[in-house]
């Protein structure tokens, strides 16, 4: 992950309610706008600034450092978080998309045309990087992949986009498990793995080494669309919903990679990992929630419009 990269991500990501609405068409209503998500993107941001620019050497805290293989630290969840915030986007740009009339294909088209702008803004930043065109799999361009077919997914009723990220996660928890590789099928370590014997014998040679990423990622997408979902609808029982769902992710999460079974991985971005920053996500969001959204507190507005 690059600081320049994700950068890159933060003008290219959907906005919770973009404009859409045909230029000639009457002036429109104030829209509603999720100060909580633009918070949490905000503190996201800063977050992946702050861990890409300390230069302390050893005195750098544990936090601000990347975690050993199967370890977890603030570090860590940086991209995760933003990928979760990309999906919490979604419901606020499918509901001004359809307000606006924008279905069927001229959707798709849309969707299409931003995953293949930001893929390609990707594979230019890489291409810089490594001093030789580059088209395969970089941080852009797994946010381009994961944003689209979250999308397309994101079309779906709620419990089918759920049932949706559990079969992604599930299917790619079973490859994990069950694939056979040299250093034995079940093993999952940092030198020895389903994800690395496939790259390095199959996917490194067409240049998409990482492309199994996109299951997952497509999956912690999803979840951060199921998060927001409450919020975009106005559901008066939000607050309890994000609470539920943030406190039962993180537990699976935490209990799946505690019960030995799957380690917490970034490189992997192993289920466990996946769940719990969803979970540690859709807490944060509603934390900001309650700051800035609710008018539980003085100075919170109970209705963010632009």
């Amino acid at each position: 992950m690059t600081e320049t990269a994700l950068e890159s991500a933060l003008s290219a990501a959907p906005q919770p309610a973009p404009d859409v609405a045909d230029a000639a068409a009457a002036p429109a209503p104030a829209r509603f706008r999720l100060t909580a998500l633009d918070a949490w993107r905000g503190l996201t941001v800063l977050l992946m600034l702050l861990v890409n620019n300390v230069a302390l050497g050893d005195s750098t805290p544990r936090q601000l450092s990347h975690a050993h293989f199967g370890g977890l630290t603030l570090t860590d969840l940086v991209f995760p978080w933003f990928l979760f915030c990309a999906g919490a986007a979604l419901p606020f740009s499918a509901a001004a998309m359809n307000k606006a009339g924008v279905t069927g294909w001229p959707l798709y088209r849309r969707l299409l045309e931003r995953a293949a702008l930001l893929y390609l803004m990707g594979a230019f930043v890489t291409s810089v990087t490594s001093h030789r065109l580059t088209l395969g799999l970089g941080v852009l361009q797994l946010i381009a992949l994961a944003s689209f077919f979250a999308a397309l997914l994101g079309q779906l009723r709620g419990r089918w986009q759920a049932l949706a990220a559990a079969a992604l996660l599930a299917a790619y928890a079973l490859f994990l498990h069950f694939t056979p590789h040299p250093g034995g099928i079940g093993i999952v370590s940092e030198s020895a793995n389903p994800v690395q014997y496939l790259n390095d014998a199959l996917l490194s040679a067409w240049g998409l080494r990482g492309l199994l990423s996109v299951v997952p990622t497509t999956a912690l997408v999803l979840l951060g669309a199921l998060a927001a979902r409450p919020l975009q609808q106005k559901n008066p029982r939000a607050p309890l919903l994000l609470l539920g769902l943030g406190v039962v992710l993180t537990a699976l999460g935490y209990g799946w990679a505690a019960s030995g079974r799957l380690p917490f991985s970034k490189a992997l971005w192993t289920p466990p990992y996946i769940l719990y920053s969803a979970g540690l996500g859709t807490l944060g969001i509603l934390a900001c929630w309650v700051v800035a959204d609710s008018g539980w507190l003085p100075g919170a507005n109970a209705c963010s419009r632009r």
